[in-house]
């Protein structure tokens, strides 16, 4: 299999990370893009569930809380590091449900529930993915580049 390519430099594979990645819906796509030739990092808050997905999947696996700052920009160090542009992201992590009556809502459940759905995606693109997406292949100032 010829590995996938697309927006990534000539030459380089580029990554797919995937949040909430350790199960279900975040776990298929693991392992469709996988299949599809790219570089696979799953990012899961579950230590264990990430890494025996990733062992699972034959790709690479990261703790990350999706609502911690911090844990965006160990990422973006990683990827860095590696010299592994980022092609796709993912942003599968969230939580729904919850009590049908919006006054049986915990207040402290609804913030965690906003700080995961909502947060989460905002800290994706403030720290992770760099001001240009590109998509179309040209050359960017920033070595990040998504198909959005």
């Amino acid at each position: 299999m010829t590995p996938h390519t697309g927006g990534a430099a000539r030459g380089s594979v580029g990554t797919a990370v995937i949040t909430g990645g350790a199960s279900g819906i975040g776990l298929a796509t693991a392992r469709r893009l996988h299949t599809a030739g790219m570089h696979v990092l799953i990012a899961d808050v579950d230590q264990v569930a990430v890494t025996r997905a990733a062992r699972d999947v034959g790709c690479e696996s990261i703790q990350l809380d999706v609502t911690d700052l911090g844990a965006w920009k160990r990422l973006r160090d990683h990827l860095d590091r590696r010299r592994s542009p980022l092609e796709a992201l993912v942003l599968n992590a969230g939580r729904a449900g919850g009590p049908a009556d919006i006054m049986d809502v915990e207040v402290d459940d609804y913030r965690a529930m906003w700080a995961l759905n909502v947060d989460g995606v905002v800290s994706a693109f403030a720290r992770s993915v760099q001001p240009c997406a590109c998509t179309d292949g040209a050359p960017s100032p920033s070595p990040a580049r998504l198909r959005v």
